[in-house]
């Protein structure tokens, strides 16, 4: 009796030893707890994503990136060379923008089509939820299927005229497939929405509309 109580004594302690091992992952350790932001696990985003889905970084100044434009985009391609970018855009812009960069090819039309967003705006790294619709969308595409991107490259604009950044759906469209981004997944860090202009005025004319269904 003695000898089968000092077996059970040896594997609790075996236990409570092996326990910390087994909330390590192949990763690393499990995420603190308590977290407010998920910036710190966005990275993994990317990581577990490698070349097999195409996805957005954005870097633009407007929203705290260290891009040389307002809205400015690291476009990754996955399996196919990448033949179109669409991001919503709030509110009709009425003309071009300013500044932009294209790759060699590319050109970028303002298009009356439908993308999910949230007016709220969110931080980088921070989830977000889908609150309403853009009515327009920035429609970046190649002028001819040889142009398509095989590699990362960049996309921006810049709206002197806009005001405050929002969380803007957006697609990635090749030759044979289409990519939509996340609203799971966080803000600007590949998979999730990104941020785009609410240009001025879209904001007043919708509060102008609601006033008006309500009385």
């Amino acid at each position: 009796m003695q000898h089968a109580s000092s077996l059970l004594a040896l594997s609790v302690s075996l236990t409570c030893l092996l326990a910390p091992a087994l909330l390590m992952t192949e990763a690393g350790p499990l995420p603190a707890l308590g977290a407010t932001s998920i910036d710190a696990v966005a990275p993994a985003d990317n990581a577990l994503l490698g070349q097999e889905r195409d996805h957005i970084e954005c870097l633009g100044r407007a929203c705290g990136g260290s891009g040389p434009m307002q809205y400015f985009y690291l476009v990754s391609p996955g399996a196919e060379p990448v033949t179109s970018v669409d991001i919503g855009i709030h509110g009709d812009p009425g003309m071009d923008p300013t500044t932009y960069s294209l790759p060699h090819g590319w050109e970028l039309d303002i298009v009356p089509v439908a993308m999910p967003d949230d007016l709220l705006g969110t931080q980088h790294g921070w989830p977000t939820l889908q609150r309403g619709t853009c009515d327009f969308t920035m429609h970046f595409h190649a002028t001819d299927p040889a142009l398509a991107m095989t590699a990362p490259f960049n996309l921006g604009v810049s709206y002197p005229a806009s005001g405050k950044y929002h969380d803007a759906g957006w697609s990635i469209e090749s030759e044979t497939s289409e990519v939509h981004s996340s609203w799971l997944r966080p803000v600007g860090k590949g998979a999730g929405p990104v941020h785009s202009p609410i240009m001025r005025g879209a904001r007043r004319a919708e509060a102008c509309a609601s006033d008006t269904h309500g009385h």
